[in-house]
């Protein structure tokens, strides 16, 4: 089966909206296609499988008020890139 290199944005918000943090990670599924990737991570379980740690803001001791992990960015084995959240730019 192909292997897909997705980039999760991942954000943290705070009371304090200046503690908030936004930053991205990667991680390699296996699926038999696009659409079978995307039921794959379209599954709420899935989520609660990616290290959101990067958005932890190290400077308050209380954790955030809600973390946001979406899939904005898809490549496929060659790195080519076949899906682009629209709300997306790096």
């Amino acid at each position: 089966m192909p292997l897909f290199n997705v980039t999760f944005q991942i954000s943290s918000f705070y009371a304090d909206e200046s503690m908030n943090i936004s930053s991205t990670a990667k991680k390699i599924y296996e699926a038999a296609d696009l659409d079978s990737l995307f039921d794959i991570l379209d599954n709420t379980d899935e989520l609660e499988t990616i290290d959101d740690t990067c958005a932890i803001n190290p400077d308050i001791d209380k954790g955030p008020d809600e973390i946001n992990i979406e899939y904005v960015l898809i490549h496929d084995e060659s790195d080519i890139e076949i899906y682009r959240d629209p709300d997306f730019s790096d």
